[in-house]
């Protein structure tokens, strides 16, 4: 995330997958994960929700749901997916985010969801494409 989201992980249950090597923390399908975060720059006040890890396999996808406990959306779901492939010999990995939404502001959300939230969304996933290959290597 954004280092001005100043992210915060508050609160952690993980349930290992069943096939994950001993050495690597992953969270598999179960796992509970809190975090809070500042949803706008420069404002003080902190925003939290909770992501349920419900799927997971190994080296292919994870995907997280945040419908029980985030204030702004009424549906969240998130599948984070990768696949390996070679480009001109090269070796690496291609990640996707898919995501799917419904905001929690009834008929206001098309208005909430183009002034503020969609530029976020997209602000946010940039900035994770641009840093992701610094994590991948670690996999």
């Amino acid at each position: 995330m954004p280092g001005w989201m100043h992210l915060r992980v508050d609160q952690m249950s993980i349930v290992p997958p069943p096939d994950a090597p001993r050495d690597r923390k992953l969270a598999g399908t179960g796992s509970l994960v809190t975090v809070s975060f500042r949803p706008i720059p420069f404002l003080p006040f902190r925003l939290r929700t909770r992501a349920d890890i419900i799927g997971f396999a190994m080296n292919q996808f994870f995907e997280d749901t945040h419908a029980h406990s985030d204030p702004l959306f009424k549906n969240w779901h998130h599948r984070h997916e990768f696949a390996a492939e070679n480009r001109a010999g090269v070796p690496g990995t291609i990640v996707r985010d898919v995501v799917t939404y419904e905001l929690a502001f009834g008929p206001l959300s098309p208005v909430v969801n183009s002034l503020f939230v969609a530029g976020q969304m997209r602000r946010t996933f940039e900035f994770r494409q641009r840093v992701v290959e610094r994590f991948l290597p670690r996999l």
